[in-house]
């Protein structure tokens, strides 16, 4: 037999070992870009809603006022968040996103006063300004446990304008015999 044969079989050898070598690593890196997927990276989670869920109210002079009010439930892969003003019965309830770190939504006022921000980015009352039509609201939990809402400018910039604090959870009135 020639050396010639043997060569030609080494060659083939070595050519399938390299191309099952290609194989495995482009089986690799989609396996790898697959768990990442999986597993959400570089996205915000559902589970990220869960600091936000629940009843709050609105902090007016330093104190939690029960008149107004903010809750948030979970929707879908997002949330619902009701505005509401007790004294009046109004309520609004916009469609809030889990953003990296913050919820995002966008309020429409209608030139109704209760909707209108009030903080220091907002206008001083009796200023005659058109107000915009819908405001682009950033939901965000600070150091203190409490809500903030920032009013999201045309610049990107951000105006706080509400702060809230949890509800106080009232204990069920214990049944008397």
């Amino acid at each position: 037999m020639s050396g010639r044969g043997e060569a030609g079989g080494w060659r083939r050898a070595l050519g399938a070992l390299s191309r099952g070598r290609s194989f495995l690593a482009v089986a690799l890196f989609t396996l790898i870009v697959a768990a990442a997927l999986a597993a959400g990276c570089g996205g915000s989670s559902s589970a990220d809603l869960g600091i936000y869920l629940g009843s709050w109210e609105r902090v007016d002079g330093g104190e939690p006022n029960p008149d107004f009010t903010l809750t948030v439930v979970r929707q879908g892969d997002g949330a619902a968040v009701t505005f509401g003003n007790q004294t009046n019965g109004q309520s609004q309830t916009v469609a809030a996103t889990a953003q990296d770190g913050y919820l995002a939504c966008s309020l429409g006022t209608g030139g109704d006063p209760l909707f209108q921000p009030t903080g220091p980015g907002s206008p001083s009352p009796g200023v005659a300004s058109q107000p915009p039509a819908v405001s682009n609201l950033q939901l965000s939990v600070d150091e203190d446990g409490q809500l903030v809402v920032d009013l999201v400018l045309a610049d990107g910039t951000l105006e706080p304008v509400w702060i809230y604090d949890r509800a106080a959870v009232s204990a069920p009135a214990s049944a008397e015999p």
